[in-house]
């Protein structure tokens, strides 16, 4: 279907705008730890939101979705930021929200 196949592709121009945004937030801020570049890094965040990789924790792995989007967005923060810890307001879910708002604005 055409119309799915353009939608879809909206979407994840969505996603890909969203990981965008927060990347170049977290480097102007001088938060993107080396030796990532804004692009570089929304590039692989865009990648490790992958669907197989959800189908993976949590039907193969049987993991909460609380679980696998807090430790997903641990592992983005300990990836991106070099740390652990809240970085000026993104906390555990602060990640998944912008994206999720990027994607709400893709008109249908």
């Amino acid at each position: 279907d055409p119309d799915a196949g353009r939608y879809w592709q909206q979407v994840m121009d969505g996603w890909l705008k969203g990981c965008r945004r927060l990347m170049s937030w977290l480097d102007g801020e001088g938060h993107l730890a080396p030796p990532w570049t804004a692009n570089a890094a929304a590039d692989m965040m865009y990648g490790l939101m992958s669907f197989d990789l959800l189908e993976r924790m949590l039907e193969d792995r049987q993991w909460s979705r609380k679980r696998y989007g807090e430790t997903l967005a641990l592992l983005f923060r300990a990836t991106f930021t070099g740390g652990t810890e809240d970085v000026q307001g993104i906390g555990a879910t602060e990640v998944f929200r912008v994206t999720r708002e990027a994607a709400g604005r893709v008109s249908r």
